[in-house]
């Protein structure tokens, strides 16, 4: 309370303060008469602390939990930038900048990038190289996803420390419910992983789908170091076989319906609708 000439009435203040807190806390406050205002506010805060509606206080405590809980992480989308693929990534590329404020990376190994203009509708950062100067022309996606994905992670690692997870997406798909989804998981797991399988027939975890892949990011180039060393053939087989030693926390991620729009025929022919 200051000593200002243009100062209220002692009074005036303590109801103002009271009304506040009922405002912000949803409390129940019983009247107070404000004449004695120097023995009357140790008791209107007694008042307004026993007449607390607690079950509105636990409410605010669980929302302030979730929310210090929800882990931060940036999108890593994969691309190979052919001509022929330009207009499909760069349709993908505009929906992730527009519709999301998520942090965006792009590695691009066919060598070409995507143009700078689109750094007018927000920043993001790219990594461009040409994968069959690494592995010849004749390579398979698991070679080159995991070579894309290491080279991000030379790249970007830095920027990388300062989130909880980096997720992989392939820069064909956009994924509107990533974000929500991503706030149900706890920081400090190894892998997030979709919840989809193209082969569940086959046993559990025996084929994880890696359309997106979440890394913990402080440890993302050691994870993706074990999983190019591993004998698992492809990346599918790989993730599933490093997830059933047991070594490695892991979260799955609920169902995620694809934009009818963005839905893309995959290297087999196939169309993918859910995650």
């Amino acid at each position: 309370f200051g000593s200002s000439h243009d100062e209220q009435p002692l009074d005036f203040h303590v109801c103002c303060i009271l009304q506040l807190y009922s405002a912000n806390r949803m409390s129940r406050l019983t009247c107070i008469s404000c004449c004695c205002w120097a023995a009357v506010l140790p008791l209107a805060c007694a008042s307004f602390l026993t007449e607390t509606d607690d079950a509105s206080m636990m409410q605010m405590q669980a929302e302030v939990r979730h929310v210090a809980k929800a882990p931060t992480f940036a999108v890593l989308l994969t691309t190979y930038n052919t001509e022929d693929r330009e207009a499909m990534y760069m349709a993908r590329l505009q929906w992730w900048l527009k519709k999301t404020k998520l942090p965006i990376f792009v590695v691009d190994s066919a060598g070409r990038g995507f143009s700078p203009s689109l750094s007018t509708i927000r920043s993001f950062k790219q990594l461009k190289f040409n994968q069959a100067n690494v592995l010849g022309h004749h390579v398979g996606s698991t070679e080159g996803e995991l070579l894309s994905m290491q080279r991000a992670w030379e790249a970007f690692q830095d920027d990388w420390s300062k989130f909880d997870y980096v997720v992989k997406v392939t820069g064909k798909y956009v994924l509107p419910d990533l974000q929500s989804e991503m706030k149900k998981v706890n920081k400090g797991n190894s892998f997030i992983i979709e919840n989809y399988s193209d082969h569940s027939d086959i046993g559990y975890l025996r084929w994880v789908n890696t359309e997106f892949l979440g890394f913990n990011a402080a440890h993302m180039g050691d994870l993706l170091g074990k999983l190019a060393m591993n004998d698992g053939g492809i990346l599918e087989g790989k993730l599933g076989q490093m997830l059933m030693t047991r070594e490695y926390s892991w979260r799955r991620l609920k169902s995620m319906m694809l934009p009818v729009k963005y839905w893309t025929k995959r290297g087999n022919g196939e169309q993918l609708v859910i995650f």
